[in-house]
């Protein structure tokens, strides 16, 4: 009751102090908005509601359909209390920025969207803002699914007790999808640890994955070899045990 309490604090000392009027929207797990960066509007801000354990996913990028496309969207991740979890508006990509956090507690937690460098960046314009539960992986298991280039990115979260292998086998008429396991920076960016990705592939296994850390598999289209034309794969995953060296 009491971080709730601050929590309201916070955005109201946002809504009533911060650059013009702060507007505070909810967004919820599966959901997309749209909105826009400007000069006297620098960040927007979206609460959700989540579980202790829950590992979200949330994704900011230009929205194509805007009449300015915002370049160099950032996102933050503020927890119940208001402490800062994630932020990249220190980390330019373009177009898009991803970041991936397991939530300790459970809570209403905020997320805000801006640009690079926050309120000294110069960009502005329409950007799109997901909010997405990864998928648990387990070691032993297999995770069937099919995705196409159109859809967004399937996010899977692993947590590894012991050193593992991931097999992935895939039906796809062409350079699609991607394949890419991750760790996870403390700001809650990923950072790429074994990919891989071709239409001559039809069964490959990663290895070299050590024990006591969290791993996020993603499945998705390349941000630079992304299909011309539609194309659907069919794609399996299988998580195991890495064989012991004799």
């Amino acid at each position: 009751m009491f971080s709730h309490l601050l929590f309201i604090l916070f955005l109201f000392f946002f809504a009533a102090w911060g650059p013009g009027t702060a507007p505070v929207e909810a967004i919820t797990y599966g959901e997309a908005v749209t909105g826009e960066v400007t000069d006297a509007q620098f960040e927007v801000f979206y609460t959700f509601e989540a579980q202790a354990e829950d590992t979200i996913v949330a994704a900011i990028d230009g929205d194509d359909e805007a009449e300015m496309i915002l370049f160099d969207p950032a996102l933050k991740l503020l927890d119940p209390n208001g402490e800062v979890l994630a932020d990249t508006t220190t980390s330019f990509d373009l177009f898009e920025q991803v970041i991936v956090v397991q939530l300790r507690q459970a809570g209403i937690y905020t997320l805000v969207a801006t640009r690079l460098d926050g309120e000294s960046g110069v960009s502005f314009g329409g950007y799109e803002l997901t909010l997405d539960l990864a998928q648990t992986l387990d070691v032993g298991a297999q995770v069937e699914s099919k995705i196409t280039d159109l859809e967004d990115d399937r996010y899977y979260v692993l947590e590894a007790i012991e050193p593992f292998t991931l097999q992935i086998t895939q039906a796809t008429n062409g350079n699609f999808p991607y394949y890419a396991v991750n760790t996870v920076s403390e700001g809650g960016i990923l950072q790429v640890v074994g990919q891989v990705f071709g239409a001559q592939i039809s069964e490959v296994t990663l290895t070299g994955f050590e024990a006591e850390q969290m791993y996020i598999v993603v499945v998705g289209a390349d941000e630079f070899e992304r299909p011309l034309e539609a194309v659907t794969a069919t794609y399996a995953l299988t998580l195991q045990p890495q064989p012991q060296e004799e």
